[in-house]
């Protein structure tokens, strides 16, 4: 339903964000015929309609906004876009649709107060007075002499690169989890600074800001940047990166770098069974498998306890030998046994673990994914909240020692957790 302008034609006074509209203000009456300098004031407790005169703020406000920006992007109540929301709280200031000090209260929140000032500007300029900042109020905007945060009101990230892999909390692709955070901070849902703080790191400073622009943008707000968000950003102007998913063997592709990172992993620096040839065969693998090479290594090392042996056997009896605890049933299904795994040198199991690991190629986009597709291949993908394992269950029996908060329940986090520790991420 339409507003009728002639019912708020200027700004409402003295509101507040903790204030709201009357909600039903669609049915206000129209024949008391005020004149254009009053507001009804719908707060009289028998429910009747009170007319109160204004100053003529209107005619005061200044009407130009030469010389300040406005929002590029869509905004409604309850964006979580603050530097754009700002944007368009300090034009409505200007104009004279709220004041210095209902903005104080909440610079950057599109609460009640900025929705009933956007409304009352709409209605006073022929638009649909919806509270929605969209291409008709922008424009009005700029007929009044304010210019877009970007050229390209419609495609905010033009000249940028978006991320090719999926990513979620964790993710170990620094490269790529930096470009999208490059991406959150243009579109204003995380400053520089909360950048700076872990340029690279999927945590949840990055985790809240992509959930906000999720939800801004009609998307599910899971926090996972995969297909859905990425077409979204496309949209918005930005061209996808070449990435490797689960960071590829990212500046790593020599012995001495993997040295340098891998020196405070467990196991691997006093392992007899790391060896030069070792290492390389790492590296060449995690390159075709599209894996952090120090994250295949973390993996082997919590697996076996930090010996790296081939036969290494499992302490709580399961049966599981090897570098990545190879189950018998495994075993079979990869061509051979775990006995026949044991009398491998670490070097020869190595063409075992990249056969196992070749089915999740592409899907191993954070270290808990590539540790998970070891450990319980079906949270491959899922959110760290997931659950793995519940009390009285074998499996949980089996892996207890990953329950670390003691809840009977072993989550994706929980049982990553070490691995995670491994390569640095927390």
């Amino acid at each position: 339903m339409e507003i009728n302008p002639s019912r708020y034609p200027f700004p409402l006074p003295k509101t507040s964000d903790a204030s709201c509209p009357h909600p039903r203000a669609d049915i206000l009456p129209t024949a008391v015929n005020p004149p254009v300098n009053a507001v009804y004031n719908p707060v009289d407790s028998f429910g009747e309609t009170n007319v109160q005169t204004l100053p003529n703020v209107l005619s005061a406000a200044p009407q130009s906004l030469a010389g300040m920006q406005v929002p590029a992007s869509n905004l409604q109540r309850g964006s979580s876009n603050k530097a754009e929301v700002e944007l368009l709280q300090k034009a409505l200031v200007k104009l004279g649709y709220m004041t210095q000090a209902q903005m104080n209260t909440g610079p950057g929140t599109f609460g009640p107060a900025t929705e009933a000032a956007l409304k009352n500007f709409q209605a006073a300029n022929g638009l649909v007075a919806d509270g929605l900042y969209g291409p008709n109020t922008r424009n009005k905007m700029v007929e009044l002499g304010a210019t877009t945060g970007t050229s390209n009101p419609s495609k905010p990230l033009s000249g940028m690169q978006v991320p090719a892999s999926n990513l979620q909390k964790g993710s170990s692709n620094k490269a790529e989890v930096e470009l999208l955070q490059k991406a959150l901070v243009k579109l204003g849902y995380m400053t520089q600074a909360q950048m700076n703080t872990g340029p690279g790191t999927f945590g949840p400073a990055t985790e809240a800001a992509l959930k906000n622009f999720q939800k801004d943008h009609g998307l599910v707000a899971d926090g996972l940047y995969g297909p859905n968000t990425r077409n979204k950003m496309v949209e918005l102007g930005a061209t996808t990166g070449t990435g490797t998913p689960g960071g590829g063997t990212g500046s790593i592709t020599t012995v001495a770098q993997l040295d340098a990172a891998c020196a405070k992993i467990p196991g691997y620096t006093t392992s007899k069974h790391v060896t030069t040839e070792f290492k390389a065969k790492v590296i060449e693998i995690s390159k075709r498998l599209g894996m952090d090479p120090k994250v295949l290594i973390s993996i082997m090392a919590f697996e076996t306890g930090g010996s790296f042996s081939p036969s290494q056997k499992n302490a709580a009896g399961s049966g599981a030998t090897g570098l990545i605890q190879f189950m018998p049933s495994t075993a079979k299904g990869l061509g051979t046994t775990t006995d026949a795994l044991a009398k491998m040198t670490a070097v020869q199991q190595l063409d075992y673990v990249e056969k196992y690991f070749a089915p999740y190629k592409g899907k191993l986009n954070s270290v808990a994914d590539a540790y998970m597709a070891v450990l319980w291949p079906a949270a491959v993908g899922k959110p760290m909240s997931y659950v793995l394992f519940r009390k009285g269950t074998k499996a949980y029996d089996q892996n207890k020692g990953l329950d670390l908060n003691k809840d009977g329940v072993i989550t994706k986090e929980e049982a990553s957790q070490k691995v995670r520790k491994y390569v640095g991420e927390i």
